[in-house]
């Protein structure tokens, strides 16, 4: 079996896609956290931070396929 190109571009791009999406929903979920802080209004934190939490879970398993395709496709690529 050759190397497939293209499980690694999916892989690639999942992964950075991924990781940059999930680094900018961290910077706006600390932002609105710690503008709630700041602002004394700490009960609401973790409801207004919430949608972001979901979101972040969701482009993980995103990260997580991405992973799983680029070792998949090591390891077919090493077994030849």
């Amino acid at each position: 079996m050759e190397v497939s190109e293209k499980i690694g571009n999916i892989g690639f791009w999942l992964l950075s896609s991924g990781i940059a999406i999930i680094f900018i929903l961290m910077l706006i979920a600390g932002y609105i956290g710690s503008s709630l802080a700041i602002a004394g209004k700490r009960a609401m934190i973790e409801a207004e931070t919430a949608p972001y939490m979901i979101l972040i879970m969701v482009f993980a398993t995103v990260i997580a396929i991405g992973s799983y395709l680029t070792v998949y496709n090591l390891f077919k690529t090493m077994s030849n």
